[in-house]
């Protein structure tokens, strides 16, 4: 079966499509995924009404979803927290830190653990706790013991997180330093 058989156009560098051909149902259904119907391009949605605002505090959650959101505040986020803390496996927050003593002028406390690109961990952990905090857990306790403690941990980390990027020449942990925060450049230093 062709390309054009399907009606597609496909997005795949046609080296891939190659590579592709003669593997049957599994290839045809991967491009399929792939592609972007020529005859039907995309169209402006019709309905004028203004969507609004819903707060997430609004929002009851029930069943399954409760379930996944009540293991993600009392097991996943502490677990993660662990992790980046010392003692921790990857400890990345510890980077942060550092970052925040080069920063103030001190020798960092910690050497560098990690790859250049795990100081984005504790950046997506703070923002995972503001979104578990945004659910309410009602009358559980255990749940709102650990929300307690995800607040407390968020506060904590909040000023390693704005330490680490005081100054218009950024530090990077891993020992460079960023001339410019939109090109994200690095040179030794």
């Amino acid at each position: 079966m062709s390309e054009t058989s399907l009606g597609v156009e496909t997005a795949l560098p046609s080296a891939w499509r190659d590579c592709l051909r003669g593997t049957g149902a599994a290839a045809i259904a991967l491009i399929a995924a792939l592609t972007v119907r020529a005859e039907a391009p995309y169209a402006a949605p019709t309905d004028t009404r203004t969507l609004m605002q819903v707060p997430q505090l609004d929002v009851r959650i029930d069943g399954f979803w409760r379930a996944e959101y009540r293991k993600l505040a009392t097991k996943w986020l502490p677990h993660c927290i662990r992790q980046m803390e010392k003692g921790g496996r990857g400890e990345e927050l510890l980077n942060l830190i550092a970052t925040a003593e080069i920063n103030a002028g001190k020798k960092p406390s910690v050497a560098f653990k990690g790859c250049p690109w795990s100081d984005a961990y504790p950046y997506n952990t703070a923002e995972a706790i503001c979104l578990a905090l945004e659910i309410d857990p009602s009358n559980d306790s255990e749940w709102r013991k650990a929300n307690e403690f995800l607040a407390q941990k968020l506060e904590e980390w909040i000023a390693h997180l704005l330490a680490a990027q005081v100054t218009s020449t950024r530090t990077m942990p891993c020992g460079g330093r960023s001339t410019s925060p939109n090109r994200g450049t690095m040179s030794s230093t």
